[in-house]
């Protein structure tokens, strides 16, 4: 599990319109999602309550919405850092997603996957939504080629067992003191992975998921280290070269794996809001050999200069100043901090 599974569990963070004047309360909600995402009115009679809760590696949402649509734009995914997974339950109501092929209804009872380093939309009314962000590890963990599950509808019977618990976990989760919050979100993550794993076909054997992990678990605690590649990681978990090339092949071989992994950390660190370190100090602490070899090669996996970058996550964030924190919401810090968590 992710580092950020041992915490202090953090206080609720609540928020609804009910109590606003009416003419105030799309733009407060608008300000709300600023950080991540655009929020647009799409009827009369917009409403909105929202509890959310920190549970290390797992954040949880409770939301009531109407006549409301969120949107990641292909901009908002390259400039907001977010690269963790969305588990989203629609309790009751009319909820509908977007991942490219237009708006598609998601019923109730059902729960959809949403990869943040995708665009996407939702569309909600007079809808109950329980929306679960979580660390991209927890995916990872559990499927080869995480890409692949943006806009994955679950199936019913495990997907079923998944919602009860995020059901459970959401009326409770403000009650837990950490030991038992972390404990909890294993079990969210065993119910998750159980779920993909007899929706995704043609799933790993066993043993090649154990080594995967094992591999990817080396791979995530030396990203710093300049000699890592496929001979250091497959002498350090005791498997041969073309066993470890062929698990890690869906993906591009083991060296894209690496390069995937230190552009993931490189961007994570320049989103977060407290980072003072420079550019060039990031770069190498991902594991870079030079700026220029990072600076070309972040430019080329999301369209921007990592200066760039940097700059338009804390302008999006109402921040103009990085690595000095602006004031934002608590819960989109609590998101900010799952996108900086690595395997522990």
């Amino acid at each position: 599990m992710p580092k950020a599974a041992f915490m202090s569990l953090s206080a609720p963070f609540f928020f609804t319109t009910d109590e606003l004047p009416e003419a105030e309360r799309f733009e407060r909600y608008r300000k709300l999602y600023a950080g991540g995402a655009d929020a647009f009115q799409t009827g009369p009679g917009f409403r909105a309550r929202l509890r959310a809760v920190s549970l290390g590696s797992v954040v949880a949402f409770e939301r009531h919405l109407n006549a409301v649509a969120h949107e990641r734009t292909a901009a908002r995914v390259r400039n907001s850092g977010f690269e963790h997974f969305t588990v989203q339950l629609n309790v009751s109501g009319h909820f509908q997603a977007d991942v490219g092929s237009g708006l598609q209804p998601v019923m109730p009872g059902q729960i959809i996957l949403f990869d943040m380093m995708r665009p996407m939309r939702t569309q909600a009314d007079e809808a109950h939504i329980l929306t679960f962000s979580v660390v991209r590890d927890v995916v990872e963990s559990a499927v080869l080629d995480a890409g692949t599950l943006h806009g994955l509808i679950l199936l019913p019977d495990i997907g079923g067992l998944l919602a009860d618990y995020m059901t459970s976990l959401a009326n409770r989760a403000h009650t837990l003191a950490a030991p038992a919050a972390s404990g909890a979100t294993r079990g969210f993550a065993t119910l998750l992975t159980a779920a993909l794993n007899a929706r995704v076909q043609h799933a790993a054997e066993p043993s090649s998921t154990t080594r995967r992990e094992r591999a990817r678990r080396y791979i995530e605690k030396n990203l710093s280290s300049t000699s890592l590649g496929l001979d250091t990681v497959s002498r350090a978990i005791g498997v041969s070269r073309s066993s470890l090339y062929m698990i890690f092949q869906p993906l591009g071989g083991v060296a894209k794996y690496i390069q995937s992994r230190r552009l993931a950390h490189l961007r994570a660190a320049l989103a977060r809001p407290l980072e003072t370190r420079s550019i060039v100090q990031l770069c190498y602490e991902s594991g870079f050999t030079s700026e220029s070899h990072a600076s070309r090669a972040f430019k080329q996996a999301y369209g921007i200069p990592p200066g760039q970058f940097r700059t338009s996550v804390y302008l999006a964030q109402g921040d103009t100043t990085p690595g000095k924190g602006g004031a934002r919401p608590t819960f989109h810090g609590w998101i900010t901090d799952l996108n900086g968590s690595n395997t522990s």
